[in-house]
């Protein structure tokens, strides 16, 4: 690669995710999950990339499912004391959003199936 390729895609880099980010922090999680989606797909490897998707999906979004498995991949690729904090934070908080909601379904299912045995 080029020297200039590699300055261009540094900064559609640092565009993308600046604009992912201000997307999520003005509460436009759709478009700022767009946007991470596709430097997901460019950056795969990438703990910064990956954890501001946890965030976006998890906090924003609520799909605690893809915002603990991003969680679970800055984990595995990282090693800086800050993502793995902020990474474990964000997995501990997606179990727990998880494990109520777990919860809530079978509550709501025991008492539809008391309903039905009722009937």
């Amino acid at each position: 690669m080029n020297i200039m390729k590699y300055i261009d895609y540094t900064q559609e880099y640092t565009q993308d995710y600046q604009l992912a980010e201000a997307a999520y922090l003005q509460g436009n999680y759709e478009k700022a999950a767009s946007i991470i989606d596709t430097l997901v797909n460019k950056f795969h490897d990438d703990p910064s990339v990956r954890l501001l998707r946890g965030h976006i999906y998890c906090y924003g979004l609520y799909q605690y499912e893809i915002g603990k498995k991003e969680y679970e991949y800055v984990l595995s690729i990282s090693s800086d004391p800050e993502f793995l904090q902020f990474a474990s934070s964000g997995l501990e908080y997606a179990n727990s959003c998880l494990s109520q909601m777990g919860e809530r379904n079978q509550e709501q299912f025991d008492s539809l199936s008391e309903r039905l045995r009722q009937r």
